[in-house]
């Protein structure tokens, strides 16, 4: 646990499962780490009897488990583990999931800071994550960026993604090597300053990080996500991610995030997909008041479905709705400038105006129907 201690953490070791009871009750740690096997009672016995007992049920508690399988996980998080870390890890991704634990509260994001360094702040993460590819995520969370950026917000984008990524050419400043600038080297020697020189400035004020051409076998790993969302976060107020449902990253990502926006299409195959990224984020300990949904109605489907029925069939609330505007979109795709940019007064862009705005208040409020 040197890995901890060295940022700062005050840290108490129990050597069994016994102990580790005894030691929970007193000293009330902010975070319990606790490993599934233990000798005497197991890690999961321990977290059960913890869970039950009203002066431990609220503790937080991370399970580490060398057993990837999806039932020893959901014993975990069913018997209230709020994360889980698969063995073995990184150093980089256990400071990490720590950060992010003690972080959240009551399914609540707040700022945190970067790597013990108390001098310096750490802005709001947002997280757009397509459930399926070709939803439309990139551009949304673009448009929402820029956005909040012509508002004089200090904003970052990253397109967190090691395949090629649009940013460039929607926004007209061409495929840069930005992202990849990074990942060809050693995730524990990039600095923040380091990522701050990869740094695309656009016009609106937007500060974006972007991923045109990604060599290969610059791939993204858990342990690039972490220091490059981590940096992101001290350059900026606000940092709005576009990471795939795919990525190796995308568990530390959203760990790290204060909200995550689910972008989605009223079709059955996308709703499914919607379904199951979500509960994968919260099996992560996301809460529902950290995640909601963004439809994306610019496709015609097969078999129309109405809102509310959507939100009953995910479980979740809908932020957003972005209607269907073929016109303005290839018009602003012909001119490389997004829609905000292009056509400001346009029914899109007031869309993805109010999604900016709902991202921005302190608690992001669901839309009526």
């Amino acid at each position: 646990m040197d890995a901890l201690e060295d940022q700062g953490y005050e840290l108490a070791q129990a050597r069994d499962g016994r102990s580790a009871i005894a030691l929970a009750v007193e000293h009330r740690p902010d975070l319990l780490l606790l490993d599934i096997m233990m000798p005497g009672i197991d890690g999961l016995l321990v977290l059960r009897q913890l869970k039950t007992s009203p002066a431990t049920q609220d503790m937080k508690i991370i399970m580490l488990t060398a057993l990837n399988t999806d039932t020893q996980v959901s014993e975990c998080l069913n018997a209230g583990a709020m994360d889980y870390i698969i063995k073995p890890f990184s150093n980089m991704v256990l400071r990490a999931k720590v950060k992010a634990a003690l972080r959240r509260a009551d399914g609540a994001g707040s700022p945190s800071e970067f790597q013990g360094d108390s001098s310096t702040s750490r802005g709001r993460i947002v997280t757009f994550v397509g459930a399926k590819g070709g939803v439309g995520a990139t551009t949304t969370a673009l448009n929402v960026a820029l956005n909040l950026a012509k508002d004089s917000q200090n904003v970052n984008f990253c397109e967190l993604r090691s395949d090629v990524g649009t940013t460039g050419w929607q926004t007209g400043v061409g495929m840069r090597k930005n992202l990849s600038n990074l990942l060809s080297q050693d995730a524990a020697k990039i600095q923040k300053n380091d990522i701050r020189s990869q740094l695309t400035n656009h016009s609106s004020g937007l500060k974006m990080l972007l991923s045109g051409m990604v060599e290969q076998g610059a791939g993204m790993t858990p342990e690039h996500g972490s220091v490059i969302v981590n940096s992101l976060a001290c350059l900026a107020d606000l940092t709005v991610l576009d990471v795939p449902a795919s990525s190796r990253a995308l568990e530390v990502v959203l760990s790290m995030s204060d909200y995550v926006v689910v972008v989605t299409e009223l079709e059955p195959l996308s709703l499914e997909a919607t379904r199951l990224l979500l509960a994968r984020t919260y099996n992560m300990g996301l809460g529902p008041k950290s995640v909601g949904v963004t439809v994306n109605s610019r496709a015609s489907v097969a078999i129309p479905l109405k809102l509310p029925k959507v939100r009953e069939l995910l479980d979740c609330e809908i932020i957003g709705v972005i209607p269907p505007d073929p016109d303005d979109c290839l018009a602003a795709a012909n001119k490389s400038n997004p829609v905000v940019l292009y056509r400001p007064d346009g029914t899109l862009a007031s869309a993805y105006q109010s999604l900016a705005q709902c991202l921005v208040a302190a608690d992001v409020p669901a839309m009526t129907f």
